[in-house]
């Protein structure tokens, strides 16, 4: 399955992740984020260590740009590499998350450059039944 989400901005994005993680207190909260794609919109995961908390970020499908999916989804991504990728991301920079058939999540940041990043998932992803 293959999925290409575009978001105007990566402020909102990062600045929600920031927040979940100093929700739970704990950086980071756990070694994966998992992020769903449905046919509505998309959702962040992030589980507290003991599993005992999670916060749960959900993006309407309105909100992004561009929002292409071939079937619902469930990846995980490692939490360190998802935040060092981020961290070198402006907040004016469109961001572009895209998965092929492959176990990789691409990460491309738009504004004057481009820059590309891919990530890999931790495991196969998961075609999740409506």
């Amino acid at each position: 399955m293959a999925f290409e989400l575009a978001l105007s901005s990566t402020k909102p994005l990062v600045d929600m992740l920031v927040a979940a993680v100093n929700l739970l207190g704990e950086n980071p909260p756990s070694k994966v984020v998992i992020l769903e794609v449905a046919e509505q919109g998309a959702s962040l995961q992030i589980t507290e260590p003991k599993r005992v908390a999670f916060v749960k970020i959900y993006i309407p499908r309105g909100l992004f740009l561009k929002y292409n999916i071939e079937d619902k989804e469930l990846v995980e991504i490692p939490w360190y590499d998802l935040e060092r990728v981020l961290k070198r991301s402006k907040s004016s920079d469109v961001l572009i998350l895209k998965k092929g058939n492959e176990s990789v999540l691409e990460v491309t940041f738009e504004s004057v450059a481009i820059r590309t990043f891919r990530l890999p998932l931790l495991s196969p992803q998961k075609t999740l039944s409506s």
